[in-house]
């Protein structure tokens, strides 16, 4: 009797890589998890080395595949994070840049310039992305500044790459060299309708087409693995999907098969809901789910760069180990007039102020460290329901939650608190593969052929859920803590560092 088939979605990560095995009900039954190492910087540096970055996800993915028996995997499908940069040497598979994570600041000066300049007007009307540090565009101008990447690019064999790309030309020993619309529409450099690269677009950035990817539907073969890239990764394994992180984890969480705004938690937060109105002014943003030339199909995301990097980085101030060992220690709080803005990253939608800082207001001389871990952990709440907030203004919806910061139950209850919500929690925390191998699977049927999500719509990419939450405090109660926690936002941006870049008035 045949068995059923595997697919493995392979999600490159900010903090790891994680590679997963689905079965054909798309319920995980394997997954390698293998930490990456980020160097960060005051200058607002975040970078790691491409070389090990790739090594590791490869050596995942090997393991992956071997636990389950590479005779049972069709096919792979790959997420990656979206608006990093790295130098990628195609011929020589050379890398003559670090990867230039997507929330490094350096290009802050770029992106302030640019902002007020035409070209920088032109890029946001036509992207629909205001012009901040964490854009594609910015970071490449920036890139393109620095004398020994200028130099680079120069000598026309070194190409300007986002993740995906050197992920699959690493996985496939260099047989793949291409992107999609979900990479490229976030770029500020492509239509957003499409994700096709734009003439007018990449001339305002100061971008060379010659230097960037070709852009290839979502559902598209990538190559098959390569067995030199990673000692115990079996040859022959079709690649056939490529996607960012967050149309990804959209898919994972089925929000194409029901009304509910997705909510995933990891390094920072990004909400998603598809049918959403855009405005990019108010820091709703559209996104491609999936495309193949016209047929791409959009949703419309809001997030913020800092929340999961906030309570790693207060878990160091408060001298605790992590986010569980933070959470025990609230539990003694005694204060809740306390408010923590966590901008460690600078503040995403609707402020949209990448320079601003994290801090806390309402210290007093009775101020306990269980004060100021509870005032932490309720702020990345409190953002991440402006988040949601953003994208369902009515408050009707119920939330959908992923990613690491899931896996807390006490932060999902405080969401519920602040946000007045039903929160439901995802049965798998990893819905970023779960969604890269839905897509493998639909290039398996045929489906890409089509170039829409019919398939998805389906009952059974619905995601499960394990456990929810609903609120337990007033109306009052929630109008108080979000009035505070607006009044220290506004507060925060009166500074000029903060306000140099804010996009948004309150």
């Amino acid at each position: 009797m045949t068995r059923a088939p595997y697919f493995v979605g392979l999600d490159l990560g900010t903090s790891a890589v994680k590679a997963i095995v689905f079965d054909s009900t798309f319920r995980a039954i394997h997954g390698t998890r293998l930490a990456l190492t980020t160097t960060s910087g005051d200058d607002g540096r975040s970078e790691q080395d491409p070389d090990l970055v790739f090594r590791i996800a490869a050596r995942a993915l090997a393991r992956a595949i071997t636990a389950v028996g590479a005779h049972r995997v069709r096919a792979i499908g790959l997420a990656a994070h979206r608006s990093s940069a790295t130098l990628l040497e195609p011929v020589t598979a050379t890398f003559h840049a670090p990867l230039v994570l997507w929330n490094d600041r350096r290009s802050a000066d770029v992106a302030t310039r640019l902002a007020d300049s035409h070209r920088g007007a032109l890029l946001a009307r036509a992207s629909g992305l205001p012009v901040l540090p964490f854009t594609f565009a910015c970071r490449a101008l920036w890139m393109r500044q620095q004398p020994r990447w200028r130099h680079a690019l120069a000598s026309g064999r070194v190409k300007l790459v986002t993740a995906d790309v050197a992920l699959a030309h690493v996985l496939t020993g260099g047989a793949a060299f291409a992107t999609d619309p979900s990479f490229s529409a976030r770029t500020q450099l492509a239509k957003v309708r499409d994700g096709a690269w734009s003439d007018a677009l990449l001339r305002a950035a100061g971008v060379e087409r010659a230097w960037l990817a070709p852009v290839l539907p979502t559902l598209a073969a990538r190559g098959a693995t390569s067995a030199r890239c990673a000692r115990g990764l079996p040859a022959g394994i079709p690649i056939l999907a490529s996607v960012a992180d967050q149309s990804a984890s959209a898919i994972g969480l089925g929000l194409t098969a029901q009304d509910v705004v997705g909510l995933t938690f990891g390094t920072g937060a990004f909400a998603v809901r598809v049918g959403a109105r855009r405005d990019r002014d108010r820091g709703r943003f559209p996104i491609v789910l999936v495309g193949r030339g016209e047929h791409a199909t959009h949703a419309v995301e809001a997030n913020d760069p800092s929340t999961g990097t906030s309570i790693a980085r207060v878990a160091e101030w408060l001298d605790v180990r992590d986010a569980a060992e933070l959470e025990r220690l609230a539990r003694a709080h005694r204060d809740d007039t306390l408010v923590f803005v966590p901008a460690v990253s600078g503040l995403g939608a609707p402020w949209l102020a990448p320079n601003a800082r994290a801090a806390w207001s309402g210290l007093h001389a009775g101020t306990t460290r269980a004060d100021l871990a509870e005032a932490a952990l309720r702020g990345v709440a409190l953002r991440a329901s402006e988040l949601v907030d953003e994208l369902d203004p009515s408050g009707r919806r119920a939330v959908l939650v992923a990613g690491g910061g899931a896996t807390h139950d006490a932060m999902l209850q405080r969401l519920a608190d602040v946000s007045g919500r039903t929160i439901r929690r995802a049965a798998t925390s990893e819905t970023t593969a779960r969604g890269a191998a839905l897509l493998a699977a639909l290039a398996c049927t045929g489906s890409g052929d089509r170039g829409g999500l019919d398939d998805l719509a389906d009952a059974r990419v619905r995601c499960e859920t394990d456990a929810s939450w609903t609120p337990r405090t007033t109306q009052r109660d929630r109008s108080l803590q979000r009035r505070r926690f607006a009044n220290a936002v506004t507060a925060l941006l009166s500074s000029a560092d903060a306000r140099a870049t804010s996009r948004h008035g309150t």
